[in-house]
């Protein structure tokens, strides 16, 4: 919004939400509570190895319901982030202090009505990556509330857990963001043609 006319020519956003009340900003993971910690647990049981022990807790911290196959492509994911970084937003990565730090600043997140009124308002294509039920950190129905406030397109991916460039719907998203990019500036090539004509 603070952005010179013209700079800014697109906008796509993925798992998030513009703020809104107490029940639309705490992540869905506090509403299952005792399930997710029973997941959580279990996932620090394993004792084979750091690396998959990592790979297993990052898996659940994220959420998603995948294929078999498409699960063990993102525990291969975790698994190579857990060999460079360890947990996810912990360790090497983000120590746990960062990690409440970033929750603490989501949920004071919120963008007011008249500056997403504002966003919408902007002459540029925009697009939501919204992920799914199964999101653990960002509840699926902001997705949808923050597509309609900015005016944007919104695309859900069925399964995706919060990080959706990594789990079975990876490919889907890869190629939406592609279409949508692609698009946006052929939109923005269109304008300038227009304008110059």
């Amino acid at each position: 919004l603070l952005a010179p006319a013209g700079l800014v020519r697109s906008l796509s956003l993925g798992s998030t939400y513009a703020g809104g009340g107490l029940l639309q900003i705490l992540p869905p993971l506090c509403f299952q509570f005792p399930s997710f910690l029973g997941r959580f647990k279990a996932a620090l049981q394993i004792r084979k190895d750091f690396v998959e022990q990592t790979a297993q807790t990052s898996c659940v911290i994220v959420g998603g319901k995948q294929a078999p196959l498409d699960w063990e492509h993102a525990l291969d994911a975790y698994r190579n982030r857990a060999r460079l970084y360890g947990l996810e937003m912990g360790g090497a990565q983000a120590p746990p202090s960062t990690l409440l730090r970033h929750l603490w600043a989501a949920a004071r997140h919120y963008v007011s009505p008249a500056r997403l009124a504002m966003l919408k308002a902007l002459p540029f294509p925009k697009h939501v990556f919204g992920t799914s039920s199964h999101d653990m950190l960002v509840g699926i129905d902001n997705s949808a509330t923050l597509a309609t406030a900015i005016g944007a397109s919104l695309k859900t991916y069925p399964g995706a857990g919060h990080d959706i460039w990594v789990h079975g719907q990876r490919r889907a998203v890869f190629a939406d963001l592609e279409v949508f990019i692609t698009q946006a500036a052929d939109l923005d090539r269109g304008h300038h043609r227009c304008k110059g004509a």
